[in-house]
């Protein structure tokens, strides 16, 4: 998570709401990249380890389109509260 991020997470004019709905995707795509390293882990198949290798490089990308979406949002919400 980049410095931007964190700011936006404790600013006070962006909704408990969006974080939340933020925090949720966050989990969720961590549980996942945990049960996939587990698997890596477990060093099974050069194939099966492929594949959790390109799992993984969709769930980064899941991240980071999570991460730019949550910034998109917030930052309306900080350009609100700082016109007011």
């Amino acid at each position: 998570m980049n410095e931007e991020t964190r700011k936006l997470i404790y600013n006070e004019n962006v909704p408990m709401s969006l974080i939340e709905e933020f925090t949720i995707k966050m989990k969720a795509l961590t549980a996942a990249a945990e049960k996939l390293n587990s698997v890596v882990r477990e060093k099974r198949s050069v194939s099966v380890m492929l594949d959790c290798v390109g799992e993984m490089a969709q769930l980064l990308e899941k991240r980071n389109e999570a991460e730019a979406d949550f910034v998109k949002e917030a930052r309306k919400y900080v350009e609100k509260g700082d016109e007011q």
